[in-house]
């Protein structure tokens, strides 16, 4: 799960399309043992110089030939799916298995100096950013063989790979023709450990798993910022209402940790109108006022002129 909401939280769709190839360092979290198929790594997102699996043992564990270090979360699929390589007669070995992140900097760096860095990253994941690191990834080869080929899947052991190894929870992570997609060349013998669920979820959607798990899993916008979250309040104002899928619009198209406009308040009305277009109390009073004062004088000068006509008489 990458980082992004508190933990717990149930996954989200992310938010826009799939990312480009970005040379980025974005923090991913491979969470608590539970959390582990849905880790994205890729160019952008990385799990540090500090992260090791918790639970590595032997690829022998999984009957497998060969050496290396896998997660022993992923030993029941590597049984299952070395034990039907063996039935079809294409017997599997691991040319590689777990990365340190100290490892994958040499292999890196060793590439930059033979073929450049613009060929190193296509070929080669940059330290934190390869799945060999989640402990999850091997590179596969048949029996006898003594090296990689991108001529695998063509061979009876990497074709019978390539169609049936998802039935066992594994995936290949750079399928031909998908770079622009999956950011590296095509690599027909490496193969991640997503479970027997999650693996026929991502071959049955014909997705790459990268963008099974971004659509799927992650917690971020499509420039790679964290979704915004809201800010809980002790007494939120009434304000207009804003329905999620225009919440959404505004962050995808403002950008995460973009506030929301803020909404219209109520002017207080002016003092000598009212709901219902009267005068106020305050103008009424001063009328009344006016008004018996007006009664008073007219009755002063009626009882002085009455004085007047009586002393006449």
């Amino acid at each position: 799960m990458l980082i992004g909401p508190l933990a717990g939280a149930a996954p989200v769709l992310g938010i826009g399309p799939l990312p480009a190839c970005q040379i980025l360092d974005v923090p991913a979290n491979p969470g608590p043992n539970d959390d582990w198929a849905t880790t994205l790594l890729d160019w952008s997102f990385t799990v540090g110089p500090d992260y090791k699996p918790p639970d590595l043992v032997s690829v022998h564990k999984g009957d497998l030939g060969g050496g290396g270090l896998v997660r022993q979360v992923a030993i029941g699929g590597l049984k299952a799916l070395t034990a039907a390589a063996r039935a079809n007669g294409t017997p599997l070995e691991a040319y590689a298995a777990y990365r340190s992140y100290a490892t994958q900097t040499k292999l890196f760096n060793d590439g930059v100096k033979s073929y450049g860095y613009d060929a190193a990253i296509t070929y080669w994941g940059r330290p934190g950013h390869s799945e060999h690191e989640l402990g999850l990834a091997i590179d596969f080869i048949a029996v006898g063989d003594t090296r990689i080929s991108s001529e695998f899947e063509s061979t009876r052991a990497g074709g019978w790979m390539a169609k049936n190894a998802w039935k066992y929870g594994w995936l290949m992570s750079y399928p031909k023709g998908k770079q622009s997609v999956v950011c590296l060349h095509y690599e027909p013998w490496h193969y991640r450990y997503y479970g027997v669920d999650l693996a026929k979820k991502i071959h049955d959607s014909g997705l790459t798993p990268r963008e099974y798990l971004w659509a799927h899993f992650t917690q971020f916008n499509t420039d790679l910022s964290p979704l915004a979250t809201a800010s809980p309040s002790a007494a939120p104002a009434p304000t207009a209402s804003v329905t999620p899928a225009q919440t959404t619009l505004i962050e995808t198209s403002m950008g995460a940790g973009a506030t929301l406009p803020a909404q219209p308040q109520p002017t207080r009305a002016a003092t000598t109108n009212t709901a219902a277009g009267g005068p106020a109390p305050a103008d009424v009073f001063t009328i009344v006022l006016i008004a018996l004062a007006a009664i008073g004088s007219i009755a002063s000068v009626r009882y002085l002129q009455r004085r007047q006509r009586l002393r006449r008489r």
